[in-house]
């Protein structure tokens, strides 16, 4: 199309004060140390205590005759890689972390001598001396460079967001496709040919184990020795008890675990070696620690409340669809656990997410996705095949996943010992016999699941996550790589009906096969991409409690039918030789 161009750009906000130096509110002055009016960033300020965080966006494309108008764009972009995030699916596999695989992005610049126009408030007076106490003036584009005074006024760099456009611009004026989000994790550079590159991650990288960890580390300490019947006690540093703690709530002492009220910094335990922990001296300096506690509080609940904790803005989270998805299925899955010191955020969402759920960030929506392992419910499943939608499939096949076994451990003995096979008083196994006969595979796999999120007691929740977990693993799980015109674009956890001369049963029909999307992948951006996918669990017709209203099967909808529950005689066939609907 004439006059239109496609465009990709790199976006990236930093803080900057919206005040100015010397004016209002702000006291700053030139005198004594500060010799140079500040640049509007928190580490270039003199009264730290007066800076008032804003935005300041900047904009980089790569060297090109038509950028869009009305805005400021630096033409010093050189090339844009991205690793595509791939989701965990109900934490099942072993080889990623609980949360996946990470998006990453790394945008790769050149550097260049600027006047500081756009970055500077003050760039005017630094020139005429103005902005200095000296009073002499100098040209800035004769000092440093772009990305050297961009490091040096922003070294609080990591953690600001770092957006990646796609688009197209006709007659000046931008048309968007994609936004992707991400949060800037490195810079590097410049090296010996002037080169810069920035990394971002997505938003769960804040929740990763070494940026993140839950409960967040309490600074009161005890003022005095404690010995093992005492009841009352101070914290110190003075003014610590309003500040971090509670009115009430449950703390740990050392190993001893303990409920308490608090009024300023007296704290008064109203129960002592708490859920099995035994009650024993401590010694002035031992840390009062707030412990992270569920009680038999709801799976998506306690997932918000861990990203939270770790520092995820909660307006990441799209809690009425977490609360609408976890309350049709997953209803009386709730949890109760005592997290007694800081531990890794992702490390525990991991924990949970063997129980069936999925997390994962959308970079596109800009949300936290929370899913439960189910059926497909109203969801649209997208048929791909060989020749209407002109796929590319690669099978994969992975033994090393499969499972004969599931050992289920569950309810802490004392929730101060961990999560060793040891410290659990309740032990379901769950074993597929079949799979274990010389004539099938032959051998046994197991799988051992340590859970400390059960610790109220919850035997059904066991067997039904115990026989869910072996089903989808008694069989070689099998993934899917596959290429897409744009038109067919998916999104992670969307499942695909897979129809390919690949794909075929044992008299070598065509076999239609169930997967669910766990990575996408721009491989030439709106026109191609890439799909993984894994064998989907649940491959069969399952039955949803229905209004009493609903026709008979033979009147029924196809859309009734997807969704609805209906009995069948001895048979086991319905009349369009469908076979019966099964109970999850």
């Amino acid at each position: 199309m004439p006059g239109r161009e496609p465009i990709e750009i790199v976006e990236i906000d930093m803080d900057y004060c919206t005040r100015t130096f010397g004016v209002g509110v702000c006291n700053a002055s030139l005198g004594g140390p500060v010799t140079n009016k500040c640049f509007n960033t928190f580490f270039t300020c003199p009264v730290r205590n007066r800076f008032n965080k804003g935005v300041l966006t900047y904009r980089f494309v790569q060297p090109s005759a038509s950028y869009p108008k009305g805005q400021t764009f630096f033409p010093c972009l050189k090339d844009v890689t991205q690793r595509a995030a791939m989701a965990n699916i109900a934490g099942a596999d072993a080889r990623l972390d609980s949360l996946g695989r990470r998006a990453r992005v790394t945008a790769t610049f050149s550097d260049f001598t600027y006047h500081d126009r756009f970055m500077d408030k003050y760039q005017s007076e630094r020139v005429s001396g103005a902005a200095q106490l000296s009073g002499v003036g100098y040209d800035p584009e004769d000092k440093g460079t772009f990305w050297t005074k961009f490091r040096a006024r922003n070294p609080n760099y990591a953690g600001r967001p770092m957006r990646i456009i796609t688009g197209y611009v006709d007659g000046g004026v931008l048309t968007i496709e994609t936004t992707r989000h991400y949060i800037a994790t490195d810079f590097n550079g410049p090296d010996n040919d002037g080169n810069v590159s920035i990394e971002g991650k997505d938003i769960l990288a804040i929740a990763d184990n070494d940026r993140a960890v839950v409960p967040r580390p309490s600074r009161g300490v005890l003022t005095l020795d404690l010995d093992e019947n005492a009841t009352q006690f101070q914290i110190t540093p003075t003014g610590i008890g309003n500040l971090e703690y509670p009115s009430s709530g449950i703390a740990a002492i050392g190993s001893e675990l303990v409920t308490f009220t608090r009024s300023g910094n007296t704290i008064t335990l109203t129960e002592r070696g708490v859920n099995g922990t035994q009650q024993r001296r401590h010694r002035q300096g031992d840390t009062f620690q707030l412990t992270f506690s569920p009680r038999n509080q709801r799976i998506d609940h306690v997932v918000r409340d861990i990203l939270i904790e770790a520092g995820v803005p909660s307006s990441f989270i799209p809690m009425a669809d977490w609360e609408e998805e976890a309350g049709r299925w997953a209803p009386t899955l709730r949890l109760t656990a005592d997290i007694m010191k800081p531990e890794g955020a992702a490390r525990l969402i991991g924990e949970l997410a063997i129980l069936g759920v999925t997390i994962w960030w959308d970079d596109v929506d800009q949300e936290i996705k929370f899913l439960v392992n189910r059926p497909n419910d109203l969801e649209q499943v997208k048929d791909l095949n060989d020749t209407s939608t002109n796929i590319s499939v690669t099978k994969q096949d992975r033994d090393d996943a499969r499972l004969t076994e599931v050992i289920f451990r569950s309810v802490q003995i004392d929730p101060s010992r961990g999560v060793s096979a040891d410290n659990f008083s309740r032990t379901r196994v769950t074993v597929d016999a079949e799979s274990k006969l010389p004539e099938a595979y032959g051998d046994t796999r197991i799988k051992e699941i340590n859970c400390r999120w059960l610790n109220q007691g919850n035997d059904a929740a066991v067997r039904i996550l115990s026989i869910r977990y072996l089903n989808r693993f008694k069989f070689s799980p099998v993934r899917y790589v596959i290429e897409l015109d744009y038109k067919d674009d998916m999104s992670i956890a969307d499942v695909a009906r897979i129809t390919s001369y690949r794909i075929t049963g044992p008299t070598g029909e065509l076999q239609e096969q169930l997967a669910q999307v766990t990575m996408r992948n721009d491989l030439i951006s709106g026109h191609k991409l890439e799909v993984m996918l894994q064998q989907f669990q649940f491959d069969q017709r399952y039955g949803f409690i229905t209004e009493n209203t609903r026709p008979s099967y033979n009147d029924s909808s196809e859309a009734q039918k997807n969704r609805g529950a209906y009995f069948v005689g001895a048979s086991g066939l319905f009349d369009d030789n469908e076979g019966p609907y099964r109970f999850i």
